[in-house]
């Protein structure tokens, strides 16, 4: 008997795969790299069992998530492809600046080839000027500083985004109109429907055109009903006299005086209601104040007479002269000018009260009054020219 034997042999193999997240091999499914490596049993086409076993090495899809903030723009990468080398993969990416918030999305590979998707969340803030209007009183307080002038002013700030932005300010400042006023009165007076009969100061909020409340004083002071007014009558320029005109008249007595030169009291007393300084030719400017009543709370002012420098003697350049003086009281005086005819010519006596005593026309001889004392004298010629010397009488 003879035996023909063929003798066939099993097979066995390896399989190596690298697959992104899942791999079906044989009717199995994959998601993950085995930890034992799996193997398939199949019949060899000679009928032998052979066996493959697979290498398998699952990767797995990354995702990724960006949150942003940022001021006007934002750069992000996008994957634009890649390069291989004998051992890495190269990524390559560009950057691509967004100016709106939202959210994008990229997809590319990854190292181990998977697809790999990220999400950049963004929000864009952008910088701001606000522009602000006010209109106040007096001041507005802004950002910590406080200001009293109209203007336009600015101020630099951060958004809730983080971003330089700046407030604009156009600020109108309205000021309160303050005012004081002096006012005198016989009887009662109303003022801002208010009926006022006793001196004092009086305040009233009012309310101007800008909407500002102002503080209007009223410094008020009734006069009696027969008070006359205090003024100031020049004389010549050597004596003031108050409330005597020329002719002597008007001799109104006052409780108290207080006389004023340039500013400063220069005499004060119950009977001073004519002033002068010696006789001389009065130099600046004077005024008077007198009392409203026994109390002296209240003052009355009168109206400011401003005298020159030039003197007594040489006032409009006459030449004068008065003989025998000083004389003796009820003396007759002459009064003379070199080369001038008297004819038309004037001559006035004042005493320091400021009463004219003597009033001679067309002639220079007059009487000295019968009272000693200092006089005043003045001669006014035909042509208007007009001089004051000082007569003295024993």
């Amino acid at each position: 008997m003879t035996l023909n034997l063929t003798v066939n042999h099993s097979n066995s193999g390896d399989t190596t795969a690298v697959a992104c997240d899942s791999f079906t091999w044989y009717g199995t499914t994959y998601t993950s790299t085995p930890a034992v490596a799996p193997m398939h049993v199949f019949s060899n086409i000679a009928g032998c069992d052979s066996t493959v076993t697979l290498n398998l090495t699952v990767n797995h899809s990354n995702t990724g998530d960006t949150t942003a903030m940022a001021c006007g723009s934002f750069d992000w990468y996008e994957h634009t492809g890649i390069t291989a080398s004998t051992e890495t993969l190269t990524h390559v990416f560009s950057n691509i600046t967004y100016t709106v918030s939202g959210d994008y999305t990229y997809s590319h590979l990854d190292n181990n080839g998977c697809t790999q998707v990220d999400t950049l969340h963004l929000t864009i803030g952008n910088r701001v000027v606000v522009k602000d209007t006010v209109a106040t009183c007096d001041s507005y307080e802004w950002n910590g500083r406080m200001y009293t002038e109209s203007g336009d002013y600015t101020f630099d700030t951060t958004t809730v985004n983080g971003c330089d932005s700046i407030v604009l300010l156009n600020l109108t400042i309205n000021h309160s109109a303050d005012t004081t006023i002096s006012m005198m009165h016989k009887g009662s007076i109303e003022w801002n429907g208010m009926t006022y009969s006793e001196s004092g100061t009086y305040e009233r909020i009012l309310t101007t055109v800008t909407g500002c409340d102002s503080v209007v004083t009223l410094n008020l002071v009734i006069l009696p009903e027969d008070f006359v007014m205090p003024y100031l009558y020049n004389l010549m320029d050597v004596m003031l006299s108050v409330n005597h005109n020329e002719e002597g008249m008007e001799n109104v007595h006052y409780i108290y005086y207080r006389w004023y030169r340039d500013g400063e009291l220069v005499l004060e007393g119950p009977n001073y209601d004519s002033y002068s300084e010696g006789g001389n030719r009065l130099n600046g400017c004077y005024y008077l104040e007198v009392a409203v009543d026994e109390s002296m709370q209240y003052w009355v002012r009168s109206n400011e007479v401003c005298i020159g420098t030039t003197g007594i003697e040489e006032a409009e350049n006459i030449d004068f002269t008065i003989a025998p003086n000083p004389v003796m009281h009820g003396s007759m005086v002459n009064v003379s000018v070199d080369g001038a005819d008297m004819q038309g010519a004037e001559i006035r006596v004042y005493d320091l009260q400021g009463r004219m005593l003597v009033l001679q026309k067309d002639s220079g001889i007059i009487e000295a009054p019968q009272a000693s004392g200092m006089y005043m004298v003045r001669l006014t010629l035909s042509d208007g020219r007009t001089a004051v010397k000082r007569l003295i009488v024993k």
